[in-house]
């Protein structure tokens, strides 16, 4: 199992290995790495609060006219 460290790089907490850490003079936080079910403790903001996905301005536009047009009632009427 690779030797991993927490850092902080700008205003987020990560796991990185231990050896890219000295290599690139990362400040290294005293908090453990793993939960306490033994997987990874996930990219965090340094508040401890989970990331955002970063989305497009196009991308998001293009979700909201999908979630429109598909709950848009159809141009024929029911009382036909």
């Amino acid at each position: 199992m690779s030797d991993l460290v927490r850092v902080r790089i700008g205003d987020v907490d990560k796991n990185v290995g231990r050896s890219f850490a000295e290599a690139n003079e990362l400040d290294v936080l005293d908090e453990p790495t793993h939960n306490p079910d033994g997987s990874l403790r996930a990219t965090t903001r340094a508040n401890g609060r989970p990331r955002k996905q970063k989305t497009s301005v196009a991308a998001a536009a293009a979700k909201k006219k999908a979630a429109v047009t598909e709950s848009a009632p159809d141009e024929k009427g029911s009382d036909q």
